[in-house]
């Protein structure tokens, strides 16, 4: 081996540990604090699931509920979502993997104001989603997601970004902001993965 090959596979050591692209098998929960378009706060939580069963593809489930608040009247918004992805890298590198899911959406929403008692409303339809997750280093993941919901003739796009920090082998922190277009609900959650797939 010449000194210029062993130099330069010295130089790449470090980077030996980041060669494995993002996991597709892992639980997230998270608390989530929400912010509605008229300084209305709530607060809820939030867990998705997502385990491969093929090479490049995924099961994935979510469900959040979040609480809002104002003036003793209160209205909590529930989502689930379940469905099926692929995911592949992008490019010749392992680190950036692109992914996309069709999943069913359910969505409850349940309003109760003192006087007037109290009502629910489910309705369900279908979701698109798509994204894009790239390992910084073998423990820090930058992520962003689009996401298209049609349920009962009405169309949402939420929008994604977050960040995840392994802290131990199978075990990490996580960060994500994520927008509602139409609903005009901004949300931060915070939570812990756990990876299955180490």
């Amino acid at each position: 081996m010449s000194f210029k090959r062993l130099a330069a596979g010295l130089a790449l050591a470090p980077f030996a540990a980041a060669a494995q692209g993002p996991s597709y098998d892992y639980l997230d929960i998270s608390y989530i604090d929400s912010e509605a378009e008229d300084d209305t706060e709530g607060d809820g939580f939030g867990g998705e699931m997502v385990a491969s069963f093929a090479d490049g593809a995924f099961f994935i489930g979510e469900y959040s509920t979040r609480e809002f608040e104002d003036g003793g009247s209160s209205l909590e918004l529930s989502v689930l979502s379940l469905g099926i992805g692929v995911a592949g890298p992008v490019g010749e590198s392992e680190l950036i993997s692109a992914f996309g899911a069709l999943t069913y959406e359910d969505a409850e929403v349940e309003v109760n104001v003192p006087g007037f008692g109290s009502g629910d409303e489910s309705e369900s339809g279908y979701g698109l989603q798509g994204g894009l997750r790239a390992m910084l280093s073998d423990n820090f993941e930058l992520h962003a997601r689009y996401k298209r919901l049609d349920i009962d003739d009405d169309n949402e796009t939420l929008v994604r970004f977050g960040a995840v920090l392994g802290l131990d082998q199978g075990f990490s922190v996580t960060l994500d902001y994520e927008t509602y277009d139409e609903a005009e609900i901004d949300e931060l959650m915070l939570g812990v993965r756990f990876d299955f797939g180490v």
